[in-house]
């Protein structure tokens, strides 16, 4: 199976380890809680950190995340490259989705909007997925973009048009008020798990939380 249809197939928890959280929860082993739970698309962020730190754990996370998921680097095309990841995740601000698919159209290319126009432009370019948030007020961003509310998220999801990844706190209360609206393809949670006293009880518990309410 492809990467791409590993993305078009995979529904759930989609892993983000961030390196604001290191202290907390070590890197590769909060990559490995991913990988044992079968959280198939695992994302590596680092927007504090110096090249050469984001290279290295690029570097040892590519190690623990088999082939059969997907390892996306966050912002850092030239990163995802030279470690073999599977793709990237760009934001409004950084290189568009269209010209790293031109240059490097093996890559996946995530890409994040904030409002549904946003989403919009986002359906135009050759992003393969779209994140969308931050659905409720977050701590993981020093300065996060405005909260969305579910109602727009629900739009988004109901176009059919690009996978869509929730995202912007998130715990296992609000992910179910989600659910009970909307099954977005794939959401993130990145504090809840990090600050978690079981880290890895708690991608448990969002993914079964996840699958039990939205089973294709």
């Amino acid at each position: 199976m492809g990467k791409r249809e590993i993305l078009e197939n995979y529904r759930g928890l989609y892993g983000i380890v961030d390196l604001a959280f290191k202290d907390h929860l070590p890197p590769v082993e909060w990559a490995k809680i991913f990988v044992r739970n079968s959280i198939k698309v695992i994302q590596l962020r680092g927007k504090k950190v110096s090249d050469a730190e984001l290279f290295k754990w690029a570097e040892k996370l590519r190690e623990v995340i088999p082939e059969e998921f997907i390892f996306i680097v966050n912002d850092r095309p030239d990163i995802a490259l030279l470690t073999g990841a599977d793709g990237v995740h760009v934001g409004q601000d950084d290189i568009p989705p269209d010209a790293v698919k031109e240059k490097f159209s093996h890559l996946i290319v995530g890409f994040s909007t904030h409002n549904f126009a946003q989403f919009l432009q986002a359906e135009k370019t050759q992003a393969d997925y779209a994140g969308f948030g931050p659905i409720f007020p977050t701590t993981s961003k020093d300065k996060p973009d405005p909260v969305t509310g579910i109602k727009p998220l629900e739009e988004v999801v109901s176009r059919k048009t690009l996978p869509v990844v929730a995202i912007g706190g998130i715990n296992r209360e609000r992910l179910i008020e989600i659910l009970n609206v909307v099954c977005p393809e794939m959401f993130s949670v990145v504090s809840a798990i990090a600050l978690s006293s079981d880290p890895e009880e708690e991608v448990r518990i969002l993914q079964e939380t996840y699958l039990t309410r939205c089973r294709k």
